[in-house]
């Protein structure tokens, strides 16, 4: 039998003045944003305290600083005992997401957001999500 081995990467966490700034830099024009949900409700759902079982994630399709499309699709993971982070971040990845909104993420899924270059910004959880899209909006805005 081969040995185990652990890859390990770097966790991106980023606050509000580095997403400002990563997207100032990088002039992302487009972002499509993850949010771990509870239900089915779009913009008008909360913020999951948990990531990788949360029932669903709404997606968010931005584009030069606006909504363009909201779509919520149930997450895979979310009835998994272990290992549900992991899969959750690669169904995000496959959908080409590049920012994650959420509020504790497992160290799993912390890795796999560095591997796919996927960034992170904090949110509490229960927060509305269109409160928390309008406010990483707001911050992106907002002159340096």
């Amino acid at each position: 039998m081969g040995k185990l081995f652990t890859l390990t990467f770097p966790v991106i966490r980023i606050s509000h003045s580095q997403i400002k700034c990563w997207l100032r830099v990088s002039n992302v024009r487009k972002l499509k944003i993850a949010v771990p949900t509870k239900k089915h409700k779009g913009l008008e759902d909360v913020v999951s305290e948990v990531f990788g079982k949360a029932k669903t994630f709404t997606i968010v399709d931005v584009e030069d600083g606006e909504v363009k499309n909201v779509q919520v699709i149930d997450n895979p993971a979310a009835s998994y005992e272990y290992g549900s982070g992991p899969v959750a971040v690669k169904t995000l990845a496959d959908l080409k997401v590049n920012l994650v909104m959420a509020g504790e993420l497992g160290p799993g899924a912390s890795n796999l957001l560095g591997h796919y270059k996927i960034n992170r910004f904090s949110v509490k959880s229960n927060t509305k999500v269109a409160d928390s899209i309008k406010e990483a909006l707001k911050l992106t805005a907002e002159p340096s």
